[in-house]
Order: C-alpha cells, then sequence, then structure tokens
C-alpha cells in the first residue's frame, strides 16, 4: 500500500535536509580574521583532497596548524547537527568537505540501534560525533552519554553538546576496570586521537604531555543513567585500554542485551580486542564493512579483514541470547 502523501512528503523533506550542501556545511567560524583565512586554505585543502578519499589532508593541516592559533575552529553542519571542528586537528578538519563522511560503514548500526530503543555509551567520545548522530535519532538528552577523559577534549565536546541543545549527557573521566583511580593520559597538542593511558612500562612519547585523569566503568555509568534495563549500545574507542574497560563492565555485560561497537587496530597481530569479545565475553562478532556485516568466527577471520597495519577497522558484538543484537544487524544491513 502507497504512503499517505504527507508521510512520503516528510521523508522527501528528511532527505533534502541531509544531503551536503557546501554554502550550508559551515555556519560559524571562530577566532576572527585570520581563523577565517585558515579556514579559507583548508577549503582549497580538503577541495583539492576530495578525490583520493582525504589523504594528507590531516598532515597538511597540521603543518599549517604552526602559523595559526591553537583555538580557531568552525562549526559545521554534519546533517545530523552541528559540530565544532577545531581547525588544527587534521581529522575532524576533514569534515569542511561536504561529502566527506565519517566512517560510513558504522553509521547504519548507530541509526538502527537508536530506532531500536538502546541508551548509548560513547566510551571514548573524543569530539562527540557519534554522540551527535546517536542523539539525533532521540528525544531524551540522558538517553546519550559521551565519556572523555582529556580535559582539553573535554571542553570542546561539551561545546559540541551545547551547540545541540545538550541533547547527550558527557562525563570527564577514563573508562577502567575500576572507578576512582587517578590515571596519567599522554595526549599531543594536535594528535588528540591518540591520548592513551600510561599503565605499567608504557611512557610518553616525544611531543606527548601528560594529565591526571579520573576514571569511571561502564557498571558505574550504566546504573546511573539507565537502571530501567533498557537494551545498551556502548562503543568503545579507548586507545589499546579496551580490555581494562570490559572488565569494567562486567555486571552490565552479563546481564544486560548490549551491542558493542569497538575497533580493533590492524597494528595489533593479536587482535587483542578481538580476542577478548569472542573469547572471553563469547559474543557473536561481526567486521563492519562497506559491503555490510562480515561474521567473524575465529581470529583467523580477522586477520583477513585487517589489511591495513595503519588504520583501526570496527567491529559489533552482542551476546548470542541478545534480542536487539539480530535486530540492529539487520537494521543495518
Amino acid at each position: 500500500m502507497p504512503r499517505p502523501i504527507p508521510e512520503r512528503l516528510g521523508i522527501l523533506l528528511d532527505r533534502i535536509r541531509r544531503v551536503p550542501r557546501p554554502w550550508r556545511r559551515v555556519h560559524d567560524v571562530r577566532g576572527g580574521v585570520q581563523a577565517q583565512v585558515q579556514l579559507g586554505i583548508l577549503r582549497a585543502v580538503v577541495l583539492a583532497a576530495r578525490p583520493l578519499g582525504q589523504r594528507g589532508a590531516h598532515r597538511v593541516t597540521w603543518l599549517l596548524a604552526r602559523l595559526f592559533e591553537p583555538h580557531n575552529d568552525a562549526v559545521v553542519d554534519t546533517g545530523h547537527g552541528s559540530f565544532l571542528v577545531p581547525l588544527g586537528d587534521g581529522y575532524a578538519v576533514k569534515l569542511l568537505d561536504p561529502t566527506y563522511h565519517y566512517e560510513p560503514e558504522l553509521e547504519p548500526y548507530f541509526a538502527a540501534a537508536m530506532r531500536a530503543g538502546c541508551a548509548f555509551l560513547d566510551g571514548g567520545a573524543n569530539l562527540g560525533y557519534w554522540s551527535v548522530v546517536a542523539s539525533d535519532e532521540c528525544d531524551e538528552p540522558e538517553r546519550v552519554v559521551a565519556v572523555e577523559p582529556v580535559p582539553a577534549i573535554f571542553g570542546r565536546l561539551r561545546e559540541n553538546a551545547r551547540l545541540n541543545a545538550d541533547r547527550f549527557v558527557c562525563e570527564q573521566a577514563a573508562l577502567w576496570s575500576e572507578p576512582d583511580v587517578d590515571l596519567t593520559m599522554a595526549s599531543h597538542p594536535r594528535w588528540h586521537a591518540g591520548s592513551r593511558v600510561l599503565h605499567g612500562p608504557r611512557a610518553a612519547a616525544e611531543g606527548q604531555y601528560t594529565t591526571r585523569v579520573p576514571t569511571t566503568t561502564i557498571d558505574r555509568v550504566t546504573r546511573r543513567y539507565w537502571p530501567d534495563e533498557r537494551p545498551l549500545l556502548i562503543k568503545l574507542d579507548v586507545e589499546g585500554a579496551e580490555t581494562a574497560a570490559l572488565a569494567g563492565g562486567k555486571d552490565t555485560l552479563a546481564n544486560r542485551d548490549v551491542i558493542l561497537i569497538y575497533e580493533d587496530h590492524g597494528s595489533d597481530a593479536e587482535h587483542t580486542s578481538t580476542r577478548a569479545v569472542l573469547e572471553d565475553l563469547g559474543f557473536r562478532v561481526y567486521a563492519c564493512t562497506r559491503n555490510g556485516p562480515v561474521e567473524i568466527g575465529e581470529l583467523d577471520d580477522v586477520a583477513r579483514i585487517k589489511t591495513d597495519t595503519v588504520h583501526g577497522f570496527n567491529f559489533v558484538a552482542f551476546h548470542p541470547r541478545s534480542t536487539v543484537g539480530p535486530a540492529v544487524l539487520a537494521g543495518a544491513a
């Protein structure tokens, strides 16, 4: 039966709203005239890098950042909401290109999970891109919680929440195996995506600075915000601390219907994250590819997916008894 005309019109208008437009993508610049100059150069950079999928744009951005103030920002419309792009950030600056999509293979999973009624814990939220995406699918502010430990990054995460009418909650903490522990984080002034916990023999790399940050756990966040037993979507992007973060979610992972999205880096020949999820948790695991989900039955399957040692690869996982997991998988596919 055909959809009613008003419903079809609403769908059409929504699609038009989400179509990227060069004249609409940037709607605010912060930092005065010199920020406008920096933005103009970066627009030319991302335009030139478009045929290459934005390869190399991050390096030019970092070199250019040495000539400008560190707090120059642009606010862009991603199609899911407003997003603050630091103009010295080689990763986020790609969003200045209205045709660029960040990890497009993941977006269907977030949309399907939110439509299925999941709450969302954004672990290692960074600037909050996925919190903006997920919160666009719901109208309950505390249904999406973004956790980020690094103070400098957290300030911009909090600004992204404010730009979107505080439709998600921000917590400054590191996800860990136990709460209320002071950890040392190493971060780089420009390469913020590489922030790591310095635990055991680890030391800060050249050019990094360190900060002390408090910890929280998956279990604590779940009990605080979602005691109603609703299904959960948990994204873990915690730069090598996945095992500790999962240990801090022992109760949640055992007793709640959880969908887990995590990264397994191509440089990790031991596939540490997937080993923990597949073997220790006993979850069903699927690689998130541009052609849809690919089931992972054993670690050798992961090696066939991870074809590049420079980049991370995304996976989705859930317990074999999950009811919402198969629904999200089907919705994403």
